[in-house]
């Protein structure tokens, strides 16, 4: 039940990023990008990985879990790094192609980092979900950067946002500080919140599962 309402949210939440009131704005400012991109990596990715991480649990072992968390948020990093280099997020905005090809890949690892970070809890092994809290602290931490350097910019990098930027009443400079404080709060602090929670519940789940065991012998 709970997986399956996860499912619907995280489909409503992607809809609405893609093709609902964001999708409006015509050539939308950097800001809206920002927010479409937070809404599908930070809010859509991990609804969607409360439902798969089931499967993935029941499926791969916690070592294996672990191991392609700790890649795939090196990927992750990489991948939104890229795609927020001036002349490829410029070219993204012109070409539909590019765009699809942006939008599929921040799904596509959103959801693989979520899933196997999400899947390191409730395993055997402390160690496993240590490393997927590690991971959302990591994503949390680059995005965080990432955020703050594009809030403080001294100058406008991306010169697809001048019409968006007109249609919001701001200035380009504006705009893009928007986008960066965006993404600094609304990436920053998810991944953080639900890391430091990931953290936390494993260390407990598995003081229990000691405790138990001591108990019992």
């Amino acid at each position: 039940m709970k997986e399956t309402a996860s499912l619907t949210a995280g489909l409503i939440v992607l809809a609405m990023a893609w093709s609902g009131p964001l999708a409006i704005v015509g050539q939308p400012g950097f800001s809206f990008q920002m927010l479409t991109h937070m809404l599908v990596v930070a809010v859509a990715s991990p609804l969607l990985a409360v439902f798969l991480r089931p499967v993935l649990q029941a499926r791969a072992s916690p070592i294996v879990i672990a191991t392609i968390a700790f890649v795939s948020s090196l990927a992750d990093f990489i991948l939104i790094w890229a795609w927020h280099v001036p002349v490829l997020h410029d070219y993204a905005r012109y070409n539909s192609v590019v765009l699809l090809a942006e939008q599929a890949s921040f799904l596509f690892i959103g959801v693989v980092v979520w899933t196997f970070a999400l899947a390191t809890y409730q395993t055997a092994r402390r160690t496993a979900g240590l490393v997927g809290a590690g991971v959302l602290f990591f994503t949390s931490m680059h995005m965080t950067l990432l955020g703050a350097l594009l809030a403080l910019a001294s100058r406008p990098l991306y010169g697809s946002c001048l019409d968006g930027a007109k249609a919001l009443n701001l200035s380009v400079q504006e705009d893009q500080q928007l986008g960066g404080v965006i993404m600094l709060v609304m990436g920053g602090l998810i991944y953080l919140g639900v890391g430091l929670a990931l953290a936390g519940a494993s260390i407990g789940a598995h003081d229990d599962l000691s405790l138990r065991k001591k108990e019992g012998s």
